[in-house]
């Protein structure tokens, strides 16, 4: 906002300049990789206020080198009076505010499971690349480029000018790798669980005829007595009952059945062979944040 090559009079008002800029960047990047043998994955982010755009190669080699291939042209505002005669009754107020901001959340999470009977490896690589550039300038002010000119206020006269930027960096990476080779006694636990996990009503069921060790689901939003979404084996004589009014924790008829023990009973014997497991991770993030005022 500029007045320029102007003669400005007031007989009974104030002069006032008023500019504003705000440029915001709010990003989100995230990645995830999941593998039961390699998992290998990155996150690369850019972003730019108050520099000319790049290709991707440029911007990478920026990030990890610290370079400036590319042009800073800077978020800029300016409130000026150039070259102008002022006769002002009142105040004169210049006033110049930038605010460039840019909040970037970048996470990578690569996460390898190997499993197996014998001889399983696994491998996980997890890689971040992060540059943010804020590039920003305020200026407020009177100026003559060639012969001095009149500035006659009766009032005050202000002139202000501020850079409020700003850049909020959050960066997660994790590279997780676990191996297991243990002749196929997690399977078999997993079996056992999937088989336990069965049941042959819920307790949305309605009105059923049970017999003793008939398996009942809960429902979450079962109003009767019960653990939600737990399962309980029914331990009563054949009996007609209504499973939606049911109250699971009377223990004459009902047992709370919990899978876990099912897999608890296969002895933890390790692994049976070499396990290798790997993580390798790294981030490079570039904040550059120039303010001019």
């Amino acid at each position: 906002a500029y007045i320029a090559n102007s003669d400005v009079t007031t007989t009974t008002a104030d002069l006032t300049i008023d500019a504003q800029n705000t440029s915001i960047i709010e990003a989100t990047t995230k990645s995830v990789t999941t593998s039961g043998d390699k998992a290998v994955g990155a996150s690369l982010a850019f972003n730019t206020i108050g520099w000319e755009a790049q290709n991707l190669l440029f911007q990478t080699i920026d990030a990890i080198i610290g370079t400036e291939i590319g042009d800073e042209k800077p978020a800029e505002v300016k409130a000026y009076i150039q070259d102008s005669n002022l006769t002002i009754a009142g105040n004169v107020s210049l006033n110049a505010v930038s605010k460039a901001e840019i909040t970037s959340s970048v996470s990578n999470d690569a996460t390898s499971s190997a499993s197996a009977l014998v001889n399983a490896s696994g491998i996980a690589v997890s890689g971040i690349l992060a540059s943010n550039m804020v590039s920003s300038l305020a200026n407020a002010y009177i100026t003559f480029t060639d012969t001095q000119g009149q500035v006659d206020v009766t009032g005050s006269v202000t002139i202000n000018a501020k850079d409020e930027s700003d850049i909020i960096a959050t960066n997660i990476m994790k590279a997780i790798s676990n191996t297991t080779n243990d002749g196929g006694a997690s399977i078999l636990g997993s079996l056992m669980d999937a088989v336990c996990e069965e049941y042959d009503y819920t307790s949305k069921s309605g009105t059923q005829k049970l017999t003793q060790n008939d398996k009942v689901r809960i429902a979450s939003d079962h109003e009767g007595g019960a653990v939600k979404e737990g399962l309980y084996i029914y331990i009563g004589d054949d009996e007609t009952i209504d499973l939606t009014q049911e109250d699971f924790t009377n223990r004459d008829k009902w047992r709370r059945f919990t899978s876990a023990s099912a897999s608890e009973l296969i002895p933890n014997i390790g692994n049976v062979t070499d396990s290798d497991s790997q993580a390798f991770g790294g981030i490079i993030v570039r904040n550059d944040l120039r303010s001019g005022v």
